[in-house]
């Protein structure tokens, strides 16, 4: 039975070659943005850390701020959440920084030491630009405090630009899919209604509904088989040519579970396109 199945599975695709060759084509487009946008999505998140754990906010005191207001300021930064950590910069330490990164030593010109007091605030790795902007203006508010310094355009960028490749792969990908899922639909219906005479003859001699949705089924697990073989191909030349420009990669598990990953994608988008085309199917002659 199950090989009359399969027969009847690769006949009702080889009369339509070219609608099975452009699902082919559509689902094998659809694993392959899927497959980025989930890489992507996975790398974008491990530059966003990376990049926002570069950037520093330096909160500068005024000169008149007494140990105990240092100490309520430090308490108000250990409670927020947006706040990964920070140091306490006195103003002796300032100076030496400033000696460090300019070279530059003005003790001998001037007596007294004009740099301030400052805290300098690393950031939580899953904050937001409005979460950054929020803080900003909620520290400025605390007693004490002379000014809040960053560079807000540049992260601003930096965060805009990645939700953005973010969104727009993620919208490329779900159109994708459902057009792919569409084409499986209809190359299922057109099977069906190329074969109706056999389908119906089948009803008349008593066949249950499943011998009737199994080919159509099985239509789609070949389709996808066949998408997942191709783009797995792909994927592995691509993986190879990476290997040898980057041999410090390696790629063991990760491989395993990105072609576990395509079959999983490749099935899926097959199964249900053909559960909406056969979902309408009953044995009613």
């Amino acid at each position: 039975m199950i090989s009359f199945y399969v027969k009847e599975a690769f006949i009702s695709l080889k009369k339509a070659k070219f609608s099975s060759f452009v699902t082919i084509v559509t689902i094998c487009l659809s694993i392959f943005l899927v497959s980025v946008t989930a890489s992507t999505l996975f790398l974008s998140n491990n530059v966003k850390r990376t990049l926002i754990g570069k950037f520093r906010i330096n909160v500068f005191l005024n000169d008149l701020t007494t140990n105990s207001q240092k100490n309520i300021i430090s308490s108000i930064l250990k409670k927020d959440k947006r706040i990964a950590s920070f140091k306490f910069i006195n103003k002796q330490e300032a100076v030496k920084e400033f000696i460090k990164n300019t070279g530059e030593d003005f003790r001998g010109l001037l007596v007294n030491n004009p740099l301030p007091s400052s805290f300098r605030i690393k950031l939580s790795s899953n904050i937001n630009y409005n979460d950054v902007t929020s803080l900003v203006k909620n520290i400025s508010k605390i007693k004490g405090v002379q000014d809040v310094v960053y560079n807000e355009g540049l992260l601003f960028k930096i965060l805009q630009i990645i939700e953005s490749v973010r969104i727009i792969l993620v919208v490329i990908t779900i159109l994708s899919v459902i057009l792919s899922v569409y084409l499986v639909y209809m190359i299922n219906k057109l099977i069906y209604n190329s074969r109706r005479q056999i389908f119906e003859t089948m009803k008349l001699v008593g066949a249950k509904i499943k011998n009737i949705k199994t080919p159509l089924y099985l239509n789609s697990i070949i389709l996808g088989f066949i998408s997942v073989i191709i783009t797995s191909i792909g994927f592995t030349i691509l993986i190879l040519l990476f290997h040898k420009v980057y041999a410090v990669f390696r790629f063991g598990k990760i491989f395993v579970l990105f072609n576990a990953g395509i079959l999983f994608i490749g099935l899926f988008i097959s199964l249900l396109g053909s559960f909406f085309a056969a979902r309408n199917i009953d044995l009613k002659i």
